[in-house]
């Protein structure tokens, strides 16, 4: 089994790295470079904030295609938020994003707080130092599916050498944004490859095959399985890492669908 973390939010640092540390369990932290670089925080982040810092009763977004947005309760600019972190993802480039905050940022002051959100690279390096290991994350958080060819290699290069850089230490190991199989290409994998990385992590659940190292599946946990809310318990979360909860859900969906035969390459889950 192996831990991983996305993003590089500061939250790893202060409450996952004294755990880790404590017990002298390994983990890998995936970084996207940019915003701890300039102190900034994630596109998506910047988007939110700006959009709960609002006070008024619209957000007018014309200029960007799309109607006068409501954020007069925190109902509507959860809503509001949630919509345009998806529109940006699906529409826009990395500079009409920008071009997107910077206006939510004008007409929304105060809701650009992410610095504090995000790790540096002096607690990178100490944990690092503590043996944690750390991959690549691209630089902005990109989905690399809608990048062209050159953009997607800015992306993975800039960011597996800008961590080698900081740290003095090779970066093996790559995680996508959005980890979705709609959220890179075969092309994307075969840039993997190209820039000597070693194997790359999804967001899909299932059964690692050691036989495709660039499509690893991993489980994701959230407040949904330790929240106050949620149930939480030491069982369920058991069942999550075993994959219980994975098999009966595709046999919900897929009844008298074979398992895998023996001795298949189906070995361990990450």
């Amino acid at each position: 089994m192996v831990i991983t973390f996305d993003d590089g939010y500061a939250d790893n640092y202060h409450f996952a790295f004294p755990i880790l540390h404590r017990h002298a369990v390994p983990a890998i932290f995936f970084l996207a470079v940019e915003p701890i670089e300039l102190g900034t925080g994630l596109w998506y982040d910047r988007i939110c904030r700006s959009i709960f810092s609002c006070r008024g009763e619209v957000v007018d977004l014309s200029a960007f295609g799309l109607s006068e947005k409501t954020v007069a309760n925190d109902r509507q600019r959860t809503k509001t938020a949630k919509a345009l972190v998806l529109y940006a993802k699906k529409n826009l480039d990395r500079h009409q994003t920008d071009a997107l905050i910077r206006y939510l940022q004008r007409h929304c002051p105060g809701g650009d707080a992410c610095r504090s959100a995000m790790l540096t690279w002096d607690q990178v390096r100490e944990m690092a130092d503590a043996g944690m290991e750390f991959g690549a994350h691209t630089m902005t958080h990109a989905i690399l599916s809608g990048l062209s060819q050159d953009e997607q290699r800015w992306e993975i290069r800039q960011s597996k050498e800008q961590i080698e850089h900081r740290l003095g230490r090779p970066v093996h190991f790559f995680s996508y944004p959005n980890g979705e199989p709609c959220d890179y290409t075969d092309q994307t994998v075969s840039l993997l490859e190209e820039l000597g990385f070693r194997a790359a992590c999804t967001l899909t659940p299932g059964d690692t095959d050691v036989g495709h190292p660039y499509t690893l599946p991993r489980i994701g946990i959230d407040e949904a399985h330790t929240g106050y809310h949620s149930l939480g318990t030491k069982a369920v979360f058991a069942c999550e890492l075993a994959g219980i909860f994975d098999f009966f859900l595709r046999k919900r969906r897929y009844p008298g669908a074979a398992e895998p035969a023996a001795g298949s390459q189906k070995q361990f889950r990450t």
